[in-house]
């Protein structure tokens, strides 16, 4: 079996009208149904189907998870995050980007602090088997990634 990653290069929305956000991301990522509390707009890679499934990855989700939410509270509180990889500042829509380790896997983001009735600190985020890293399967994971944060919008 071919565990190479194969875009679409088409796009299309992931949104949900409840927590009001929406992201356009390859063709190849299908949206799937997150029963977990931290995780929406969930979509899996599934070129082949129509759905995604939960617990796959490669994933891209809106993330807010203790993970997430400590690495927002420690890039506010010092400007870095001790546990990532990669860490880059940003302006914007998002105060930085960033990797690390995520239960064995590895979570490539995009970090933001959205105020509206309560505080939430969350990352569009990208979770990746650790040994994509260094392959052309992560490049090409995080182009998508990198496109999907430039269409990230309210709704």
């Amino acid at each position: 079996m071919d565990n190479r990653i194969h875009l679409a290069f088409q796009t299309h929305t992931i949104s949900d009208e409840y927590i009001g956000y929406a992201y356009d991301v390859d063709r190849s990522f299908k949206q799937a149904k997150s029963h977990a509390g931290e995780v929406e707009l969930l979509c899996t890679y599934a070129p082949d189907k129509e759905y995604g499934s939960e617990g796959s990855i490669p994933c891209i989700a809106l993330v807010d998870d203790d993970s997430v939410f400590s690495a927002v509270d420690e890039f506010i509180e010092s400007g870095k995050v001790d546990n990532a990889a990669e860490l880059t500042p940003l302006t914007g829509k998002f105060i930085f980007k960033a990797k690390m380790e995520y239960y064995g896997d590895i979570m490539y983001f995009y970090a933001f602090v959205h105020n509206s009735e309560y505080r939430m600190q969350a990352g569009l985020c990208l979770i990746y088997p650790e040994n994509y890293s260094g392959t052309e399967d992560e490049k090409n994971l995080i182009k998508v990634l990198d496109a999907a944060a430039e269409s990230f919008r309210r709704l």
